[in-house]
């Protein structure tokens, strides 16, 4: 895998034109697929550099937080090789926020379960695990 290169709109640093071009029509692909399916908007996650293109990825977010796979992956993985898409993964899901909040550990109680987890910085997020609701968590990643 190549090293991943992270995007910011407001960035003052110039973004390679061919970058860019693959951001936008990674963008496009996922626009056409949340729209057309219904499903929750996806936000961009990372852009690795290939020696033959880029791959992009993308995650959900739900109530401002993200949405990780139990497996790890991503919601939308995009592939482009000489400026076309080649191949993409795509897991398409609705999230409907629920009207109970959740009720999280203390976050000295988290951070002492994180402990247990050299290198892993913690944060709050929700994990998917195909098997429908879900709640907000804390994560150690």
């Amino acid at each position: 895998m190549g090293k991943p290169v992270y995007f910011d709109y407001a960035a003052t640093t110039p973004v390679r034109p061919e970058a860019r071009e693959a951001l936008r029509a990674a963008w496009g692909l996922a626009e056409a697929l949340t729209e057309g399916a219904g499903a929750s908007p996806l936000r961009l996650r990372a852009v690795e550099e290939r020696e033959d293109g880029w791959t992009i990825f993308f995650r959900y977010q739900t109530q401002g937080l993200p949405v990780y796979f139990s497996d790890e992956g991503d919601a939308l993985s995009v592939i482009i090789t000489g400026g076309a898409i080649t191949a993409f993964s795509y897991r398409c899901r609705a999230y409907t926020a629920l009207e109970e909040t959740a009720a999280l550990l203390p976050p000295d109680m988290a951070q002492a379960i994180a402990s247990l987890y050299p290198g892993a910085g913690l944060s709050i997020g929700y994990v998917d695990s195909g098997a429908g609701e879900m709640t907000a968590q804390w994560l150690a990643r």
